[in-house]
Order: C-alpha cells, then sequence, then structure tokens
C-alpha cells in the first residue's frame, strides 16, 4: 500500500482497479481529482483532474468527444463518473452506459446507438453490473427493480423504507 502514504492527508471517496498495462488502481479524492497508482507496487502514474461537459444533450458531438475523455492512463474507461446533475457507469469496454439524472431521477442505459429509459420513479440506490448489463435500484417506496439489457426482470417489496441521507447500497 505504498499508495497510501501519498495520500495520507487527503479523504479517499472510492477506489478502482483498472485493468490494463499497467494494472492501475485510481483513487479518487474528489470527484473530479483522480490519482492513478501502479497496482503492483504503488508508485504514482499520474493524476487526473476531470472538467464536467458543457452539455448533457447526449445526442450531440460535443457529448461524445466528451466521453472519450474518461479514460484512465492505461485505457482503461472509468467505471463510474459523478456530477452533481448526473452519474455515468461505463462497462470495461465503454460499449454500455448508464446515466442517471439526479434532478429528474431518470435512469437511462445506452448500448450503441439505443438507449432504453428504466421504469424508476425515485431511485434510492443503484448498482450497475457492466459485464451482465443488469441494473439493481431501490425506490423510496422500498421496491428493488431488476433489469437486464434495459428490460424488467422483476420489481421485489423488500420491507426496507429508505430514508433521504441514509445510505443503503444495493
Amino acid at each position: 500500500m505504498a499508495w497510501r502514504v501519498h495520500l495520507s492527508n487527503q479523504a479517499i471517496q472510492h477506489l478502482d482497479i483498472l485493468p490494463g498495462t499497467p494494472d492501475l488502481l485510481a483513487v479518487w479524492t474528489r470527484n473530479d481529482a483522480i490519482n492513478y497508482y501502479n497496482l503492483s507496487d504503488g508508485a504514482l502514474f499520474g493524476d487526473t483532474q476531470l472538467t464536467p461537459p458543457e452539455t448533457f444533450d447526449r445526442t450531440s458531438a460535443e457529448w461524445n468527444d466528451y466521453l472519450t475523455t474518461l479514460k484512465a492512463p492505461n485505457d482503461a474507461c472509468l467505471p463510474v463518473v459523478h456530477w452533481e446533475d448526473l452519474s455515468i457507469y461505463t462497462s470495461p469496454d465503454g460499449t454500455m452506459r448508464l446515466y442517471v439524472e439526479h434532478a429528474s431521477g431518470k435512469v437511462a442505459i445506452q448500448q450503441g446507438d439505443k438507449t432504453h429509459t428504466l421504469p424508476l420513479k425515485s431511485p434510492h440506490s443503484l448498482a450497475f453490473d457492466a459485464i451482465t448489463g443488469t441494473v439493481a435500484a431501490i425506490e423510496l417506496s422500498g421496491q428493488l427493480h431488476l433489469f437486464r439489457d434495459g428490460k424488467t426482470v422483476g420489481s421485489f417489496d423488500i420491507g426496507l423504507k429508505p430514508e433521504i441521507g441514509l445510505p443503503l447500497q444495493v
């Protein structure tokens, strides 16, 4: 854990292991700040300061240009990027993305030129398995919803009543 010495005075938001040449550990210290460390020896490999897109219009050329910047120095796609208005979850090969619009609660999964809006009203917690295309979401109503490839697999009352501010993960 030599990388931990470099960050001893900084809070860590989350970590991602990014396979590639070399394998990297992405250490997020803010939503827009990432330090990369070689996974095998902990040596600093570089850092990135992300800039939010100028537009959230996913049909624009600017948006496609922006998506190409969401890669690590080893060319691995960043698995998740959080902005104030939007979270983007990306598959390892970059062919599938899940978009969560925070203000509206709208959740959409995009694969190639096909986009499916998922029928969610108020997702409180969400998980995305980019390898299988599976999305699990818990709504404020306490319903667990499962989707695969943009289609509903099932909805279940799990007996929880999530609250705003209560951390709950799928």
